[in-house]
């Protein structure tokens, strides 16, 4: 896994998102014996380091079955306003949060 996160973190092709997609989904149906806690295990999501930050942030990829399973609920939306500075660099120039989520509503 620490190979994978590091090769595809790296600034390199943008459709590199669909190989780590097919490693996720790989993953998600891998079920094995974990031989750390000595039991059957699923995975249930993968975080990595965010690319667009600088390794600073970290994305969250969740099993499509977790999410559907209907346990998570959306408390806090932030948005980002990001400028391109040059071919690499992106900077984040506005972020706002959310005032409230209500009835499936998101106030800004």
């Amino acid at each position: 896994m620490d190979y994978i996160c590091e090769e595809f973190t790296k600034p390199n092709d943008e459709n590199d998102f669909k190989i780590t997609s097919a490693f996720a989904n790989y993953f998600y149906d891998l079920y094995g014996w974990d031989m750390v806690l000595n039991k059957e295990t699923e995975i249930d999501g993968i975080i990595y380091p965010s690319v667009q930050y600088c390794h600073e942030g970290l994305n969250v990829a969740l099993d499509s079955r977790v999410v559907n399973k209907g346990n998570l609920e959306l408390v806090k939306v932030m948005k980002s306003t990001m400028e391109k500075k040059n071919e690499e660099l992106f900077m984040e120039t506005k972020t706002e949060f959310c005032k409230e989520i209500k009835n499936g509503l998101i106030y800004w």
